[in-house]
């Protein structure tokens, strides 16, 4: 299981112009690839509601806004990128830059905690961060997300 797996060059922007919270995921849920029976609406109600009781974001710049939808067939993602950092209820009081949005099916076992641990365990890598905030496009940050990923399945990661 890899992040491109779930993660389309389409899905990923460079720039977001969001200032909030609210606005970030509703930018990160445009990104998403269309599904069919997929309300931009009732997900980003889910997600609100999932920052609600606890906010998503993590150390150094990183949040990881999921939820659980029904009807839903596969995991999608979106990637996108603030440059000017969004507050987000990071627990380190830091804006947060780097935005890894996770949908899965609400029937899913196992299979969006591995895909939480494997977005987890790349946003740790400090060069790899640098290397997103670095990338002059949405290409590049593709690129390099997908880099990342082929390294990390390479070292036997799940």
């Amino acid at each position: 299981m890899k992040l491109i797996d779930w993660l389309s060059p389409s899905a990923v922007m460079a720039d977001l112009k969001a200032t909030s919270r609210d606005q970030t995921l509703a930018e990160l849920v445009a990104a998403l690839p269309p599904e069919p029976g997929l309300s931009a609406s009732e997900v980003e109600a889910v997600l609100r509601e999932r920052e609600d009781q606890s906010s998503t974001a993590v150390q150094e710049g990183v949040a990881i806004p999921h939820g659980r939808l029904p009807g839903l067939k596969r995991m999608v993602m979106s990637f996108g990128r603030s440059r000017a950092g969004i507050p987000f209820g990071a627990p380190d009081h830091q804006p947060t830059r780097l935005f890894f949005l996770l949908l899965v099916p609400s029937n899913s076992t196992g299979g969006h905690l591995k895909a939480l641990a494997r977005i987890a365990r790349l946003s740790r890598d400090r060069a790899l961060r640098e290397q997103l905030l670095a990338a002059p496009d949405a290409a590049s940050l593709f690129q390099t997300l997908a880099a990342a990923d082929q390294e990390l399945a390479g070292k036997g990661a799940p």
